[in-house]
């Protein structure tokens, strides 16, 4: 019984002096119990110091379950070691595992390193790898005493569980060389431990990658949104990363950007996993939502100035986050039924990674519950699921992507054949009458466009020109052309060729048989005596010799049945030239947004510019609509008509 009595009795004693008479394998953990004392004192470190009264504490473990729950400020470490001179006079080193906040540590009285800084320079830190620290050799016979002194300091909005103090692995001393070989495979499994992590940080690069290229051909929002996404959760990794594994960010500069990248991530996710699947965002999920950025932004900044500890904002982030998390699993079941088809199975996907990220973030909330849920294993299975959840996603957007693009090309293709059909309708050759010279340009600005113009000669010997421009784009407007053209044929079969009644009569065609759009349109008629008659609906008058020819102008075609249309009479004189344009030649602009414009226009015209000429000059200045010129010059005696291998120009279309 004495025995045990002495037994029980020397057991404190053990706690502060640890016989280093030999290393085992050429180190030896210093793990067991150190004297712990909360406050701060500089004659802490000198190793004469008389501890005697200071408690003992298991190191490594958390000062939490030791008697300092929440434990917040300063605190210091003391330890004492013997060794005989053969160890004493080595190289030793001290190896102390991940650290958080800032501590320094001291042999015999003399600091022999740090991490981070105290107050009033305050920087903090939570490496996830641990540090290594050169001491001093002691250069004394017979037995050697060596007094190891740890002081840190844990701000109070850093004061959750398991934080500040010697409560990570590994803690030893040892041979510099056998310290180092532990270093390095540390590192190794690091690594290891971060491969992971990496992996998903590497598909979600490459998905934000292939969004965000995606979108640059294809202008859905949800290409953006879930692009942004995924690049800002990749750099929330890579913010955790220079947190746990270099000093580039303190704990305070990573949890700022940390929560705003959160934020962002979760903004872009929530709206773009909407677009997606073509539903709209709900109230509920709107509230939770923003509440969570309001949050967030607001924690950031509270936490920030210290008026708010790691432990409240992470429960009440930790609930918001639940909440979102299962408002989105709710929507997306009830509105399965209502999801295309293509993308049911796709949101179905999302489903998992919801429910584990408000499974994960229940501790949080409920303490009791974190003896039921090992957050490891949880951070492995998300990490899992993410990543299922990333290449499935991928794989249906490319597969998207690459339908959108096959339809594409089938557009196109069929555009171009519009194109060369609508080429086909605009007249082929060129006209010859005695005494005229007649030039058409016409430059499409996409596949198919929407300015026309026909030109024939009646029975007998006038010319009868239209020229027009047909509201909107594409293909409907192009159907407008060919049925306008489709009608001229009919025009020039009639007996009734005055400009007034050509425009009268495509009007009411165009009412019957379109009902959206109009068609401005100018008619105009030219004898062989150089009688000019002309009719406008609603286009840009002609021009003579440079200057516009004032024109009673009219409703466009297809908008009133009511409408009425004048004619204008005028004698084109030997030499004079009649310019006829459509107004993608005025409406032409540059980069800066200058209009090509009517000064620019009669410029040319007095420079007696032929046609395309004028044309490729607005061309060139910016084209944004068709541009069509016809002009006809009045000789003063017969001529051969100039010969030319295509009676306009067409340039390759212009893609909006």
């Amino acid at each position: 019984m004495r025995y045990l009595w002495l037994f029980c009795l020397s057991a404190p004693l053990w706690g502060q002096t640890l016989d280093l008479s030999r290393f085992q394998n050429g180190s030896t953990s210093l793990a067991g119990l150190w004297k712990f004392h909360a406050g701060d004192d500089p004659r802490w470190a000198n190793p004469n110091f008389d501890d005697s009264s200071w408690k003992l504490v298991k190191v490594p473990s958390s000062l939490d379950k030791q008697g300092y729950p929440n434990f917040s400020g300063y605190g210091w470490y003391r330890r004492e070691l013997r060794m005989n001179a053969a160890i004493a006079a080595q190289d030793l080193q001290l190896i102390i595992g991940s650290g958080f906040g800032a501590y320094e540590v001291y042999a015999n009285g003399n600091r022999i390193g740090r991490l981070g800084s105290f107050p009033p320079e305050e920087r903090l830190y939570y490496l996830g790898r641990s540090m290594s620290f050169v001491v001093p050799k002691i250069r004394r016979s017979g037995q050697n005493r060596l007094v190891l002194a740890f002081r840190f300091w844990v701000p109070v909005r850093f004061a959750p569980p398991n934080m500040g103090g010697l409560n990570s692995s590994p803690i030893e001393i040892g041979t510099a060389s056998v310290i180092e070989n532990m270093l390095a495979a540390e590192k190794r499994r690091q690594m290891l431990s971060w491969l992971p992590a990496a992996l998903v940080n590497g598909i979600m690069m490459i998905l934000a990658v292939i969004l965000l290229a995606i979108y640059s051909f294809d202008r859905r929002p949800e290409y953006l949104l879930l692009g942004l996404r995924f690049a800002a959760n990749a750099f929330v990794l890579v913010v955790i990363w220079l947190v746990f594994d270099t000093f580039l960010l303190t704990i305070g500069q990573a949890g700022i950007i940390a929560s705003l990248l959160e934020c962002f991530a979760t903004f872009f996710a929530v709206y773009g996993i909407w677009s997606l699947l073509e539903v709209p965002v709900g109230r509920w999920a709107k509230m939770f939502l923003f509440a969570y950025i309001a949050f967030g932004l607001s924690g950031a900044w509270a936490f920030q100035r210290g008026a708010a500890s790691t432990l409240t904002l992470g429960s009440i982030a930790s609930a918001i986050d639940i909440c979102l998390s299962f408002t989105i699993v709710i929507f997306i079941l009830r509105r399965s039924p209502n999801i295309p088809e293509q993308t049911r199975w796709l949101a179905a996907s999302f489903v998992p990674y919801y429910l584990i990220t408000a499974l994960r973030n229940t501790p949080v909330v409920v303490p009791a519950l974190a003896r039921l849920i090992n957050p490891e294993f949880m951070q492995l299975l998300l990490s899992t699921v993410s990543v299922v959840t990333a290449v499935a996603f991928g794989y249906f957007l490319l597969r998207r992507f690459g339908a959108a693009r096959a339809e594409q090309e089938r557009l196109h293709t069929e555009l171009e054949t519009a194109r060369q059909v609508q080429l086909l309708m605009l007249p082929s050759q060129s006209v010859t009458i005695p005494n005229l010279r007649v030039e058409t340009v016409y430059l499409p600005a996409q596949e198919v466009g929407g300015d026309f113009f026909q030109i024939a000669q009646t029975r007998d010997g006038s010319l009868l020109i239209v020229i027009g421009d047909v509201s909107g784009k594409g293909l409907k407007a192009a159907l407008t052309v060919s049925l306008i053209v489709g009608l001229w044929q009919e025009v020039i079969d009639g007996s009734e060729h005055s400009p007034r009644h050509v425009l009268s009569w495509l009007n009411e065609q165009l009412l019957r048989r379109v009902h959206e759009g109009f068609v401005t349109c100018l008619c105009v008629r030219l004898s062989t005596d150089g009688s000019l008659t002309v009719a406008n609906a609603g286009h840009l008058a002609p021009f003579v010799n440079g200057q516009e020819l004032v024109t009673d102008n009219g409703l466009p075609l297809g908008i009133s049945a009511e409408a009425e249309y004048n004619e204008t009479q005028h004698v084109l004189a030997p030499e004079d030239t009649l310019t006829l344009i459509s107004d993608g030649v005025v409406e032409a602009r540059d980069k800066t947004r200058k209009l090509f414009g009517f000064e620019r226009l009669q410029q040319a015209l007095s420079q007696h510019l032929e046609a395309d000429a004028i044309a490729r000059s607005a061309q060139q200045f910016g084209q944004e609509d068709d541009i069509t010129v016809i002009s006809i010059s009045r000789q003063p005696a017969a001529v051969k008509p100039l010969p030319q291998a295509a009676p306009m120009s067409v340039s390759s279309p212009i893609s909006s």
